[in-house]
Protein backbone atom coordinates (compact mmCIF):
# COMPACT_ATOMS: atom_id res chain seq x y z
CA UNK A 1 0.00 0.00 0.00
CA UNK A 2 2.93 2.28 -0.26
CA UNK A 3 2.46 4.38 2.61
CA UNK A 4 -0.91 5.61 1.66
CA UNK A 5 -3.44 7.53 3.54
CA UNK A 6 -6.90 8.20 2.99
CA UNK A 7 -8.92 10.75 3.98
CA UNK A 8 -12.58 10.90 4.08
CA UNK A 9 -13.06 14.11 2.78
CA UNK A 10 -17.54 14.73 3.07
CA UNK A 11 -19.17 17.78 1.06
CA UNK A 12 -19.83 20.45 2.96
CA UNK A 13 -23.78 20.72 4.17
CA UNK A 14 -23.75 24.51 4.02
CA UNK A 15 -23.00 26.52 1.14
CA UNK A 16 -21.71 29.24 3.56
CA UNK A 17 -18.73 27.49 4.79
CA UNK A 18 -15.91 26.23 2.07
CA UNK A 19 -14.71 22.71 1.96
CA UNK A 20 -11.57 22.15 4.10
CA UNK A 21 -9.74 18.76 4.62
CA UNK A 22 -9.71 19.65 8.39
CA UNK A 23 -12.88 19.13 8.82
CA UNK A 24 -13.00 15.18 7.32
CA UNK A 25 -13.94 12.78 10.13
CA UNK A 26 -11.68 10.34 9.28
CA UNK A 27 -8.15 9.97 8.00
CA UNK A 28 -6.65 6.30 7.42
CA UNK A 29 -3.14 5.03 7.29
CA UNK A 30 -4.04 1.69 4.87
CA UNK A 31 -1.01 -0.19 5.92
CA UNK A 32 -1.45 0.30 9.62
CA UNK A 33 -5.43 1.10 10.16
CA UNK A 34 -6.80 -1.59 7.57
CA UNK A 35 -6.83 -5.25 9.10
CA UNK A 36 -7.91 -7.92 7.26
CA UNK A 37 -11.39 -9.08 8.87
CA UNK A 38 -13.49 -7.82 12.19
CA UNK A 39 -12.05 -10.40 14.46
CA UNK A 40 -8.39 -8.09 13.92
CA UNK A 41 -10.53 -5.15 14.90
CA UNK A 42 -10.41 -6.28 18.62
CA UNK A 43 -13.16 -3.90 19.63
CA UNK A 44 -11.55 -0.62 17.87
CA UNK A 45 -13.40 2.01 16.62
CA UNK A 46 -11.08 3.47 14.68
CA UNK A 47 -9.50 0.48 12.95
CA UNK A 48 -11.39 -1.09 9.60
CA UNK A 49 -11.48 -4.13 7.38
CA UNK A 50 -9.83 -4.52 4.72
CA UNK A 51 -12.94 -5.34 2.73
CA UNK A 52 -14.62 -2.33 3.61
CA UNK A 53 -11.84 -0.19 2.65
CA UNK A 54 -11.98 -1.88 -0.48
CA UNK A 55 -15.13 -0.82 -0.97
CA UNK A 56 -14.62 2.74 -0.12
CA UNK A 57 -11.65 3.08 -2.47
CA UNK A 58 -13.82 1.20 -5.33
CA UNK A 59 -16.58 3.72 -4.39
CA UNK A 60 -13.88 6.75 -4.60
CA UNK A 61 -12.52 5.98 -7.84
CA UNK A 62 -15.86 5.35 -9.50
CA UNK A 63 -17.38 8.62 -8.61
CA UNK A 64 -15.23 10.83 -6.81
CA UNK A 65 -12.64 13.01 -7.07
CA UNK A 66 -8.76 12.22 -6.62
CA UNK A 67 -6.25 14.82 -4.87
CA UNK A 68 -2.46 13.59 -4.24
CA UNK A 69 -0.40 15.33 -1.66
CA UNK A 70 2.88 15.32 -1.78
CA UNK A 71 5.62 15.75 1.25
CA UNK A 72 7.09 19.32 0.41
CA UNK A 73 4.37 20.57 -1.69
CA UNK A 74 2.64 23.93 -0.52
CA UNK A 75 -0.94 22.73 0.72
CA UNK A 76 -1.99 24.64 -2.74
CA UNK A 77 -0.15 22.89 -5.21
CA UNK A 78 -2.28 19.81 -4.86
CA UNK A 79 -2.27 17.67 -7.83
CA UNK A 80 -6.47 17.13 -8.72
Amino acid sequence: MHDEKKYLWEPVSSPEYLPSLAESRRYLCLDRDVVPSEGDMHGSTYLVTKAWADNVIRDCIGHGDRFVFRKGQPAHAFTP
